[in-house]
């Protein structure tokens, strides 16, 4: 959307044109804190900006009657995560198989906006986080789109990008919250280290894909920094799994399968699909994010550092059981420790 039709929108439904700010790497470092989730700020900015459109979503197809999604001209709050998990696998398949159309791009920014507040509830082994960074993924392929609004890109990380810092996820600086819930509830009390997150996954990925490159070493540092024995299971195992992706070994999410340990799969995520070739602008992640990512792990992970990751990994009894042969994979492909 151009600025002047939003500028014109905003001045009928009388709200204010969000400030353009400098880039997000300009203002700060973006970093990954526990508790320090979901930027209100941005939050309220997206709220502000994004209003209820005024017909109902159709679904992603145009061949005999086209189904409509009524109920979201109502509440969303009342909506269930499930029903917005239907509508938001139109919003993210539709770009891919029919190109990007207006529709589809003003309701997800309006589902994206009110329904945030909500990402951490879970249906059918899914969270709505990951859900909504599937469809941001769908609608901006490349990174390189037009923004919405000057800071749309930056307020998106802020929140999105950030929800997995929410405080809800975090109890005393331990990983906790609704992520290991799942996956005691998915292995009826027995968690397996060797499946990651998908909201967790989700937004390593959505990170590396959308931050510009000279913030990418600094936000890595402070996920690899956090000391949490649960969280940095979780990490280690993502830096297997999602190793070929890193080497561009791998097209990107469309490869992903959940029965490959480690997985690192999440939903919707084999709906995108991306070019293999590093000379197409729909490459998954930008080449210069990538090799930053992999020098800046093989940086912080010296013989210290690893000895320390295993020795406290180890000692919690549930990670004892499970370690399998990940963190051998991890020193092999990292060099870590050796």
């Amino acid at each position: 959307m151009s600025s002047v039709p939003l500028l014109f929108a905003l001045f009928v439904s009388g709200q204010s044109m969000p400030k353009k700010k400098p880039p997000i790497s300009k203002i700060k470092p973006f970093l990954w804190r526990p508790g320090e989730g979901c930027d209100p700020d941005a939050l309220a900015r997206l709220q502000q900006t994004f209003l209820r459109p005024a017909e109902p979503m159709g679904e992603a197809w145009f061949m005999g009657e086209r189904r409509f999604f009524p109920d979201l001209m109502g509440d969303l709050a009342e909506i269930s995560i499930a029903r917005l998990r239907e509508v938001l696998f139109e919003v993210t398949t539709g770009p891919q198989n029919f190109g990007p159309r207006k529709e589809w791009t003003t309701w997800f920014h309006y589902i994206l906006a009110r329904t945030l507040p909500r990402a951490h509830e879970y249906s059918a082994f899914s969270f709505h986080l990951e859900t909504l960074i599937s469809a941001f993924m769908g609608q901006y392929r490349t990174g390189k789109e037009a923004e919405a609004y000057p800071g749309f890109f930056e307020d998106v990380l802020a929140t999105l990008g950030r929800s997995v810092m929410d405080a809800e996820c975090w109890y005393e600086g331990s990983f906790g919250g609704g992520l290991i819930q799942r996956e005691l509830t998915r292995r009826k009390g027995t968690w397996r280290w060797f499946a990651v997150s998908g909201d967790l996954s989700a937004s390593m990925f959505l990170c590396l894909k959308f931050l510009p490159n000279e913030a990418v070493a600094a936000w890595l540092r402070s996920v690899l920094a956090i000391p949490c024995p649960l969280w940095r299971a979780h990490v280690v195992a993502w830096l297997v799994g999602a190793y070929d992706i890193l080497n561009a070994r791998s097209a990107g999410p469309s490869d992903l399968r959940i029965d490959v340990q480690p997985s690192v799969f999440w939903n919707h995520a084999g709906l995108l699909r991306y070019s293999s070739s590093s000379d197409d602008e729909t490459v998954f992640l930008p080449s210069q994010n990538r090799i930053m990512a992999l020098e800046t792990v093989a940086a912080f992970m010296t013989d210290e550092v690893y000895l320390d990751w295993l020795c406290s990994i180890g000692e919690v009894e549930e990670l004892e059981a499970d370690l399998g042969d990940i963190p051998d994979a991890f020193r092999s492909l990292y060099k870590a420790g050796c």
